[in-house]
């Protein structure tokens, strides 16, 4: 069982016990101690997180992940610390191409991982996420809008359109496309001027 002090950070010794393979727990442990640091400690929890890259995981387990990385992503990038964010976000793409299974916060997952890599931009970690983490077909309409407006950024117009007219099938109103800074080079095409209006 993981021990935590009053504030829920992990101890230095866990840490290092975590780091240096010397503690072997149930995955709900290894949750308790992802948990414990999501917020406060990001060299924590990515410790903690590629330990469970070599835990036995379920389905039910994922949830708990994607929900968790997330959280802690937001968390660390609006303190300032967008470094740490995409070092997340770059630890659950391990565990993703490591076979966790997809959970019902996937989606939210990548489409923040995919947002904080364009605001950092750090290209690579987009790259991992739009080549090894999009789920096939996509049906969250927060990821497709993100895809539209990462698209947008690096001036690929087919994929803009494609992107925005799954986010706007999928829920997403004309007025985030046409409030977004992201597409201001598209409010004079055609095409997407149309297709949000």
């Amino acid at each position: 069982m993981v021990m935590v002090d009053e504030e829920e950070r992990l101890s230095e010794e866990l840490l290092a016990a975590l780091a240096g393979g010397q503690w072997e727990e149930s995955p709900s442990d290894l949750l308790r101690a992802l948990d414990a640091c999501h917020a406060d400690d990001a060299a924590g929890f990515i410790v903690v997180l590629r330990k469970l890259g070599r835990a036995r995981l379920q389905k039910s387990h994922a949830d708990t992940i994607c929900a968790l990385v997330q959280n802690a992503q937001l968390a660390h990038y609006r303190d300032g610390e967008s470094k740490a964010a995409c070092e997340i976000a770059g630890a659950y793409a391990g565990l993703i191409t490591g076979g966790l299974p997809h959970g019902q916060h996937h989606c939210e997952a990548i489409a923040t991982s995919l947002a904080i890599a364009q605001l950092s931009g750090d290209d690579q970690l987009a790259s991992i996420v739009i080549e090894s983490l999009l789920p096939e077909p996509i049906e969250h309409p927060c990821l497709a809008f993100n895809l539209a407006c990462y698209a947008a950024v690096k001036g690929h117009r087919e994929r803009v359109l494609r992107y925005s007219r799954l986010a706007l099938r999928l829920g997403k109103s004309k007025d985030q496309f046409r409030e977004e800074s992201d597409f201001g080079a598209y409010q004079d095409d055609d095409e997407f001027r149309d297709l949000v209006s």
